[in-house]
């Protein structure tokens, strides 16, 4: 016969019983210890506080060595029983006390043993003043027989409550399961054996639960495969939806073990080890690990995070964005995760970046060159509104980039250039076509415009261009080489004429010498002086007519201006001094050396100071005075002459310079000429005005330059 098996009630009874004896057990001695440490903790301090007291009341005995004072506080120990022995060493003497085997405190030699025993010591102080000191022996015995009573009455309700759990969960167990169940199980034994009619079957009441527990079972099972097969179209819906996504999704732990995840993530790992088997971001690239790392705590902190990172493909590295949220379930915090693939817009960006790169340093480079002509060029709308301009027309206009945008041409100045451009625009509106235009501005600078028009390729908006050449130094060495040659010409016709009436000169001349005696006696003395003067005036002409005849010789040398002007001056006192005219030299020592020829220039300043005197009244003053300009761009050394005479005559201040064009009795009119040429010769410039206060003004301008190349060497 088979060893039955223990009932059910018996187990549960019996495990019942043994855990709950052992979780008594465990509290009795958890509690025990706490108690003895809190009762020894709480004796300590009692100690302590008993020690202090001692040491308080001690003092005034022990200094005045009252014996008799201190015996008594000894004795009043004897009322705590946990005290065992106390000791007073002070006064260079023992005084203890120790309990007797009967348990009264009597006196003691101080040699008290301390085994078992709390001892606790505190010093006899005076006034701050250490005299003595007490210690205190106590004994944890009552300690440790309240202990064991607790220990005795907790096995006492440990007994007790075993003894409950078993008959209560026995009986419990068997009349509710137990014999209900031998019934059911007698019953269906009996009915697959077949014999159940002719057995007793279990009352109605157990009858009824089973059949209700087997419908409950049956109808159980028929929920969950329901619910089981909507679960499985639910996750083959949710499976087809993550998976239909282009991105990267998956499911991770706080741990970094994958939970779920798509094909795709699939895809990416593919080629190592299973995705299941892999914790961590294994795709990640090295150095993008920290920030990943921080993204991710960022989630499972504040719920949500996003990121671009660099995914390891294969052999590739790819550019994701990563978006994470924290998901919380069942108490437990997952990484729901989905990255896309932005490597080629990332590529495409890079190029865009390298391709606006490019065109920004285009655009720099243009505008370097552009700013970099120093010639100065606008670009117009058709109706004349500045679109944008170099560097050198906003010098030359004075205004900023800012202010001078949308200005029409016309705006900029009413003086020229800007006028004449301005009617180009004009012009060149309604005919289309290009042209050029000359202007001469109020400083005497000569321009060139040329404009030309052309179409934006964007919106094919017309667009002109205008380019200001300034061509004063062209138009100057026209104008120069112009009159070169007609004094050349001239200059050749005159020498020979003077050449041929030199002669004849030369030969009334020597004939009045020869009739001097004769033409000295009554009646011809006045006709030889005129004669003579006439003679005399002939021959001063043909000089001038010679020296303006002569070819250009310059001998070039460095010096100073106000050096020739005190030379020139100085061989030109006598002729003033017989006009009564003074001459006032203020020119600067200080004036740049300038290349020239000293003596050609003399001839000038002796020509202008003669000119000044002959228009000059009596008392009246020649000046000449020197100092650097700015004119036409370029640095210049002005000397100036003036006189304080009647000046020059307003509709001949053109033609002052002009050969034989004189206002003067007796004049050849060939002085101001000698000047102009000898003057154009040293690269220099010649001009003729009245003074606001009176007089006539000449100005003479040398040019200025770093190393004074610009001197003009005709050749001999």
């Amino acid at each position: 016969m088979p060893r039955r098996k223990p009932s059910v009630a018996i187990v549960l009874a019996a495990t019942l019983v043994t855990v709950t004896t052992i979780v008594l057990c465990a509290l009795a001695a958890a509690n025990y210890v706490s108690e003895r440490r809190r009762e020894e903790a709480r004796l300590q301090r009692g100690m302590e506080g008993e020690a202090n007291e001692l040491a308080a009341a001690l003092a005034l005995p022990v200094w005045n060595i009252d014996r008799a004072q201190i015996d008594k506080i000894l004795d009043s120990q004897e009322q705590t029983s946990q005290i065992q022995a106390v000791v007073i060493d002070a006064a260079g003497k023992v005084q203890a006390r120790a309990r007797n085997e009967k348990g009264h405190l009597v006196a003691s030699d101080g040699n008290v043993a301390p085994a078992g025993l709390l001892i606790t010591e505190r010093p006899i102080t005076f006034s701050g003043e250490r005299i003595g000191s007490v210690r205190l022996f106590a004994t944890p015995r009552y300690i440790q027989q309240q202990l064991r009573r607790s220990l005795v009455s907790m096995g006492i309700t440990t007994l007790v409550v075993d003894l409950l759990l078993i008959f209560g969960v026995y009986f419990v167990l068997w009349r509710a399961v137990v014999r209900p169940l031998t019934a059911i199980e007698q019953y269906a034994v009996a009915v697959s054996t077949g014999i159940g009619p002719q057995s007793a079957p279990p009352q109605s009441l157990f009858t009824a639960d089973l059949e209700n527990l087997r419908s409950s079972i049956a109808s159980m099972v028929r929920q969950l495969d329901q619910r089981y097969t909507e679960l499985k179209e639910h996750e083959d819906f949710t499976n087809t939806a993550i998976n239909a996504i282009n991105g990267v999704f998956l499911v991770q732990d706080r741990a970094g073990h994958f939970i779920r995840w798509n094909d795709t993530m699939e895809r990416l790992t593919n080629g190592g080890p299973p995705i299941h088997e892999r914790i961590g971001r294994p795709l990640i690239h090295p150095d993008d690990r920290d920030l990943v790392e921080r993204m991710i705590d960022e989630v499972f902190d504040i719920g949500h995070g996003e990121i671009e990172s660099r995914l390891i493909v294969g052999s590739e590295v790819k550019n994701y964005v990563l978006s994470a949220r924290r998901m919380d379930l069942r108490g437990e915090s997952f990484l729901v995760a989905t990255g896309s693939d932005i490597t080629e817009r990332r590529h495409a960006e890079a190029e865009q970046r390298r391709l606006q790169s490019e065109i920004a340093q285009s655009a720099a480079e243009w505008k370097e060159t552009f700013d970099t002509v120093t010639t100065p060029i606008l670009i117009t709308e058709e109706n004349g509104a500045i679109v944008r301009v170099n560097r050198a027309a906003l010098e030359l206009t004075g205004l900023s980039d800012k202010q001078i945008s949308g200005m029409t041409i016309e705006q900029l100045s009413a003086g020229e250039p800007w006028q004449t451009a301005g009617q180009l625009v004009s012009y060149i509106a309604s005919e289309h076509q290009g042209t050029s235009a000359e202007a001469k501005d109020a400083d005497g600078k000569t321009w060139d415009i040329t404009i030309t028009h052309f179409s934006t390729p964007n919106d094919g908006a017309v667009r002109f261009i205008l380019v200001m050449w300034e061509i004063t130094g062209i138009v100057e060495l026209q104008e120069s080489l112009r009159r070169s040659e007609t004094m050349s010409a001239m200059g050749n016709l005159v020498a020979g004429v003077a050449h041929e009436v030199r002669n004849p000169l030369f030969g009334i001349s020597a004939t009045l010498d020869a009739y001097q005696d004769e033409m000295s006696r009554p009646g011809y003395v006045e006709f030889a002086a005129t004669l003579r003067q006439e003679v005399n005036r002939l021959i001063h002409l043909m000089q001038e007519l010679l020296e303006y005849g002569k070819p250009g010789a310059l001998s070039i040398e460095r010096g100073r201006i106000d050096d020739v002007v005190r030379q020139a001056m100085e061989s030109r006192k006598r002729a003033a001094r017989a006009v009564q005219v003074r001459l006032v030299n203020e020119t600067s020592a200080g004036d740049p050396a300038l290349l020239m020829d000293p003596s050609r220039l003399r001839q000038v300043f002796e020509n202008l100071i003669d000119n000044a005197i002959q228009h000059s009244e009596r008392g009246g003053k020649v000046q000449i005075s020197s100092s650097i300009i700015e004119h036409a761009g370029r640095q210049w050394v002005e000397c100036r002459v003036d006189d304080e005479g009647a000046g020059f005559a307003a509709d001949t201040l053109d033609r002052v310079f002009e050969p034989f064009f004189t206002m003067r009795d007796g004049g050849t009119g060939l002085g101001l000429s000698i000047v102009q040429r000898i003057v154009e010769e040293h690269s220099g410039k010649v001009f003729a005005a009245n003074r606001a206060e009176g007089g006539g003004s000449i100005r003479v301008l040398f040019p200025l330059t770093g190393t004074d190349s610009a001197i003009k060497s005709a050749a001999s």
